[in-house]
């Protein structure tokens, strides 16, 4: 699991990140090309689900809650 940000400044992206207390890799995204090659809606926060094989299983304009949450969206056994 990654975050992607589409904020230009890159400090002030890694500053919000921070303050919300998300620990995970993040990649910055400022021209919005993973969006535009993920078709992915001008919306915040947008979560892309992708399969194993990189399609794109869902594009949810909603934050997921846990890790549950998204094996059902991709309709993975339970956890």
């Amino acid at each position: 699991m990654v975050t992607v940000h589409q904020d230009e400044n890159e400090t002030a992206a890694l500053l919000r990140l921070a303050e919300l207390g998300v620990r995970l890799p993040t990649f910055q995204d400022g021209r919005r090309r993973v969006a535009a090659a993920l078709r992915v809606p001008n919306v915040m926060p947008a979560t892309v689900v992708l399969r194993p094989d990189g399609s794109v299983a869902q594009t949810l304009p909603r934050a997921f809650a846990s890790a549950d949450e998204i094996a059902a969206a991709v309709g993975e056994p339970d956890r």
